[in-house]
């Protein structure tokens, strides 16, 4: 439907209907390409920008529960020696 389009465009632009074929081919292949590069850009930066993910050992998944743990329990049982 683009391709279309355009081919009107440029008939009423004068462009001769030999040379249509042609017009019609370099904007679409100069339309794909576009996009190609496009997408190799966006792909290229997100792979460059992406942090390898730390390699924790294995006690260090359970870590900061047990430190969210040891802080609520000293806190309830600093708050029940108090009372």
């Amino acid at each position: 439907m683009h391709g279309l389009g355009f081919a009107t465009a440029l008939t009423t632009l004068g462009i001769p209907q030999a040379t249509l074929p042609i017009a019609l081919l370099f904007f679409t292949s100069e339309f794909e390409i576009g996009q190609l590069l496009f997408v190799f850009v966006v792909l290229t930066l997100i792979w460059r920008l992406a942090k390898p993910k730390p390699c924790l050992p294995r006690w260090g998944a359970v870590l900061p529960a047990y430190a969210i743990g040891s802080v609520a329990a000293f806190w309830f049982l600093s708050r029940i020696i108090l009372i």
